[in-house]
């Protein structure tokens, strides 16, 4: 499995490719009951805008979001698309 839920933490292991893996992170997202939500991308080098879609829905909901970014590029490039203003994004070395 590319992802594992661990209470309110969503690691994500490697790139979400299929659209199962997708839509099972969508609903399992949806699922979870805390008020923060973190997303750490372990290994991972996007995230479909499904996921995106539905963590902005969840933030709409009230939901605070937080996601662990370890790529400078995948850093700069949410902060460019305006995600940082949307979710807390954290970068962190390796």
């Amino acid at each position: 499995m590319s992802f594992e839920i661990k209470d309110n933490k969503v690691i994500i292991y490697e790139p979400l490719v299929d659209i199962e893996s997708i839509f099972d992170l969508v609903k399992n997202l949806k699922e979870i009951k805390a008020t923060k939500i973190i997303i750490d991308m372990v290994n991972n080098y996007s995230l479909p805008s499904a996921i995106i879609g539905q963590l902005t829905a969840l933030r709409d909901r009230g939901k605070e979001i937080e996601i662990i970014i370890y790529n400078e590029l995948i850093f700069s490039l949410f902060r460019d698309l305006g995600l940082d203003k949307l979710f807390t994004l954290k970068k962190v070395d390796k």
